[in-house]
């Protein structure tokens, strides 16, 4: 202990002392005045304990400028794809809209199914953004009430088509409505339109989807069931990894391997747990639990309008 705390006040007492002799409060904060100051005659250099404060600062200094870098271009890549993808869109609904002249029926379905894609698009750049964010420890979590029912109602409603074209059923069970759940609105409908969509998407034609929705002593769980391929425990441990792309299941949504892997962060950051099971009649489980926690300063339902 006498060690490190010797060390730590020769590394302050030696900060002052540069500081001091080159008059700049920024100077152990630039990569170049620490080259510099490594390649000099100075005497406090014969010293492995400076040499080794001064090989730190170096090092975070470049991790910083590293990570500022990886930022700026990040940013700058997800505005780059977003910006023409939205003004596409834009321009795709005026199209439907009829601002232009009046399209036939071949028309408007191919602008349609083109709208699609760029909505597809979008919602790969946003799931992108979404795991950087993650993974930066930057994704923030805004709780507030609301209607869980009503919320995966919508959800199904606009995964319909898919499901229809599939000759499948969405079923949502619950035992009383509306339940309201205090967490991230935004985030949830993300996990479970994840979820839903993947059932879809790899469950087997002409099946059941059931989205069973409970509360037991304030625990709320949500589980999407349906039938698709067997899914070998194996790869089944690993079907919420980052980019895992498992080729039985295919169970990775928008084609990225981003979609199961944010679904189990954003649970994760509402101290929830996500789980996945399959069987081999074909039954297959995703779902998560959240302890629904009351906040601090408690809102009556009653007063929350919907």
């Amino acid at each position: 202990m006498f060690t490190v705390i010797s060390i730590i006040t020769f590394s302050l007492l030696f900060q002052i002392y540069i500081i001091k002799k080159y008059q700049r409060k920024d100077f152990l904060t630039s990569n170049s005045n620490i080259e510099n100051l490594l390649s000099s005659n100075n005497t406090y250099l014969n010293n492995k304990i400076v040499q080794k404060i001064l090989d730190i600062h170096s090092s975070i200094y470049k991790k910083q400028m590293s990570e500022k870098n990886k930022e700026t271009f990040f940013a700058t890549l997800i505005h780059d794809l977003k910006t023409p993808v939205n003004a596409q869109i834009q321009a795709l609904n005026l199209l439907l809209e009829n601002k232009f002249g009046v399209l036939n029926p071949a028309q408007t379905d191919i602008i349609k199914e083109t709208l699609n894609s760029e909505k597809y698009m979008i919602e790969i750049i946003s799931n992108i953004l979404t795991a950087y964010k993650c993974d930066c420890k930057k994704l923030n979590i805004q709780k507030n009430y609301f209607d869980i029912i009503n919320q995966t109602n919508s959800i199904c409603k606009l995964i319909s088509n898919l499901a229809i074209e599939k000759g499948q059923t969405l079923t949502i069970s619950y035992s009383k409505k509306p339940y309201y759940i205090y967490a991230d609105e935004f985030q949830i409908k993300r996990v479970i339109t994840n979820l839903v969509s993947n059932a879809v998407k790899y469950g087997l034609p002409k099946t059941k989807i059931i989205i069973r929705i409970e509360n037991i002593n304030n625990n709320f769980s949500l589980n999407v069931i349906s039938k698709s391929h067997y899914i070998p425990q194996q790869k089944l441990s690993h079907i919420f990894d980052k980019f895992s792309a498992s080729e039985a299941s295919g169970y990775n949504n928008t084609g990225t391997g981003l979609g199961l892997y944010l679904s189990k962060k954003i649970i994760e950051l509402h101290n929830g747990r996500i789980y996945a099971e399959s069987f081999e009649d074909g039954t297959c489980i995703f779902g998560f639990h959240l302890k629904n926690n009351q906040p601090e300063h408690k809102k009556e339902i009653s007063n929350i309008k919907v």
